[in-house]
């Protein structure tokens, strides 16, 4: 959405020291065939300059004596759905590289920040992102982020400007069909990118390989059709060994995904102290679920152990057999805690007969081998960028020593324990006050209205918009008839900020004449930064004009007959309460800041009720008298937000619906 297509800049970071020496401490470097060792770790700007027992120290050195210590390269989180608030995480709990498997858009890609061109990824301050930027899928997708792809010639229009993003690779979902699926592969091969998801339904694992996809997420793809992970016997699960032996495709298997279902958290679960009111609703909703399933099922727990054996068998199976294994979190799912959860990935693998400085390696050099960066990461050797990790003892005879580092270089960057916990604390703090912010009324003024005289407001009012339980918007709404007849839908729309991000706040005007769109001005702010995209008909086009801070981005021709425009206002509900009929109609919504047409259909309930099938979901919306909304619930993906009035203002009798449309 539009709504997310800014992030907010942050002030560049102060640069690394001029020169570090970590000294004295045991270096696991991760080269392969090479021996933990004794040396000084020198490093210049945001590199390593040398890895030498006798290295050449500068004289306006900072020394770092690490007798006693051991010095690892930064861990490799290589499954992870990224948010700016979780990036303090990661880095504390030393993972300096997270691979984000596809996420909005925009946003995602901002986030990267690409070069350090803009500083984001030292705001935080945050681990390096590589990223597939927006996630494959088919109609209709997983969730709104998805770029969705229906024929293998739509996955060529769309992918070929997903590609001038520069992603780092390709993910998709499981609702991809075999043909757009294959069509991927060969179009993203042909751009040098790995290209990674599930295994496509009613395609064996050995087609999958021989196809070219170059990695699996999950386990799932090993159960045999029929099969569930209670009652399969690790013979079964061999078949797909095999059929992968040999082949160039890797597996993040998440066992911790699974294993974190069998334990009840505690009742003050010290993890929610760090995240943002939408993840506190959502892990402890499903931690509620969670209890009442371990009480009514009396086989849960006894089942789930079985379940984590057997996966853990089949770790260890995959890694006898020589398929390259990359490690990764599924953060931040559900008490997935970011960082720590990659590290209690390791573990599960350690205790599946894993040797520990294997994993270790598998988390570091292997890691970056797997994702094609072991170039610049992975390894401390001179010349690779300085990702460091001080930990008090040896990660190869103990994994747990990983939970408490003592000290993070990150990019050049040194954060000593008393940096890294005020970090912590501050993120925690910031929490906090976000949590209290986010049961207090939001601040709103009207929206600026159509200019002139001769207008009539004949409808006006305040909403919300929340999901599971959270405001994730307010806004201010009129609806202006103009002496021609014209409605005008004026709206703001406030999004309050995280606290890796600023608020958002968007402004728009919409005039809607003969039963389409007219025209319409639309403003975003965020980050001190200034969106506009405008749109004018000009005989049977609608000419939409973009710009960023002033600056012209392109002009789009539109030629469809369009009912609205959807940026999530509910003037977009209202404007559908208007339509006079059932059936189908194209609405105008914004793929990040491209703008796209989508089919939707309405049909009535006997009641009034207006149920649409949109473009990437369904929507249900209620009516009053007055033509404002009671409640519009929209599903998409594998969330549902519901938006309500908290005041509403009409003049004689507002916005009435149509005669044959009200219950």
């Amino acid at each position: 959405m539009i709504l997310s297509a800014l992030i907010a800049i942050a002030a560049q970071a102060a640069p690394p020291a001029k020169a570090i020496a970590l000294t004295g401490g045991t270096v696991h470097t991760m080269v392969p065939g090479e021996a933990p060792r004794i040396a000084t770790v020198l490093v210049l700007g945001d590199r390593i300059r040398a890895v030498d027992p006798h290295a050449e120290i500068p004289a306006d050195a900072l020394r770092i004596d690490l007798s006693g210590k051991h010095l690892i390269p930064g861990l490799i989180d290589g499954m992870v759905n990224h948010d700016a608030d979780h990036d303090r995480l990661y880095v504390t709990s030393g993972v300096t590289l997270v691979r984000d498997i596809g996420n909005d858009l925009a946003r995602i890609l901002a986030e990267r920040d690409k070069g350090g061109k803009i500083g984001l990824r030292d705001r935080g301050p945050g681990p390096a992102i590589w990223c597939a930027g927006g996630v494959l899928d088919g109609s209709p997708p997983s969730t709104t982020a998805a770029v969705v792809l229906g024929s293998p010639e739509e996955a060529a229009d769309k992918l070929a400007r997903l590609f001038d993003l520069e992603p780092d690779f390709v993910s998709f979902h499981a609702g991809l069909a075999e043909p757009v699926w294959r069509k991927v592969i060969e179009l993203a091969h042909g751009h040098g990118l790995q290209v990674w998801g599930p295994k496509i339904a009613g395609v064996e694992m050995a087609k999958m390989a021989e196809a070219g996809q170059d990695g699996l997420y999950h386990l799932e793809a090993f159960l045999p059709a029929g099969k569930s992970w209670p009652d399969v016997s690790l013979e079964e699960l061999r078949v797909g060994v095999d059929a992968l032996a040999g082949k160039k495709v890797a597996i993040t298997p998440t066992l911790a995904v699974f294993a974190k279902r069998l334990i009840a958290p505690p009742e003050h679960p010290p993890e929610l102290a760090y995240l943002g009111p939408m993840y506190v609703a959502s892990w402890l909703a499903d931690a509620a679920m969670r209890s009442k399933v371990m009480t009514d099922e009396k086989d849960y727990l006894r089942t789930g152990l079985r379940v984590v054996e057997t996966q853990g068998k089949l770790l260890k199976a995959l890694h006898e057999r020589g398929i390259t294994l990359l490690p990764g979190s599924g953060s931040p799912n559900a008490w997935l805690f970011p960082g720590e959860a990659l590290q209690d990935e390791l573990g599960m693998w350690a205790r599946a007969g894993i040797p520990k400085e294997t994993v270790l390696a598998m988390a570091t050099a292997g890691a970056a081998k797997a994702l094609g960066v072991d170039k610049d990461r992975g390894t401390i050797e001179a010349g690779k960028i300085a990702d460091l990790v001080v930990l008090r003892g040896d990660p190869g005879a103990d994994l747990g020593v990983l939970h408490s580092p003592e000290t993070v270089v990150l990019r050049g960057r040194v954060l000593d324990r008393a940096a890294m916990d005020a970090l912590r604390k501050d993120l925690a703090d910031t929490q906090k006050r976000l949590q209290a912010e986010a049961f207090k009324p939001l601040e709103i003024a009207d929206p600026p209205l159509p200019p002139g005289e001769g207008g009539d407001v004949v409808l006006r009012g305040t909403v919300e918009t929340r999901t599971m339980g959270q405001r994730i918007s307010g806004e201010s709404f009129a609806v202006v008839r103009i002496q021609d007849g014209s409605l005008v839908y004026c709206a703001r729309v406030v999004t309050p900020g995280t606290a890796s991000t600023g608020r958002t706040e968007v402004e728009m005007q919409e005039t809607l004449r003969d039963g389409g769109v007219a025209g319409f001005d639309i403003g975003i702010r965020a980050g001190g930064r200034l969106v506009t995209v405008k749109g004018m008909q000009v005989g049977n086009v609608l000419n939409i004009e973009r710009r960023v801070d002033g600056t012209f981005q392109g002009n789009v021709p539109v030629k469809d007959l369009l009912a609205f425009v959807d940026v999530g206002s509910v003037t977009a509900e209202i404007a559908l309460g208007q339509r006079t009929s059932e059936g189908r109609f194209k609405v105008l919504f914004f793929d990040d800041l491209d703008p796209a047409t989508g089919n939707w259909e309405l049909h009535l309930d006997k009641d009034g009720t207006h149920l649409v099938h949109t473009h990437n979901g369904t929507l249900k919306v209620r009516f009053a008298a007055d033509g404002s909304v009671v409640e519009a619930l929209r599903e998409e993906g594998r969330g549902i937000t519901s938006t309500r009035p908290l005041s509403t203002q009409a003049k004689d009798r507002g916005l009435p619906l149509p005669e044959k449309k009200r219950g």
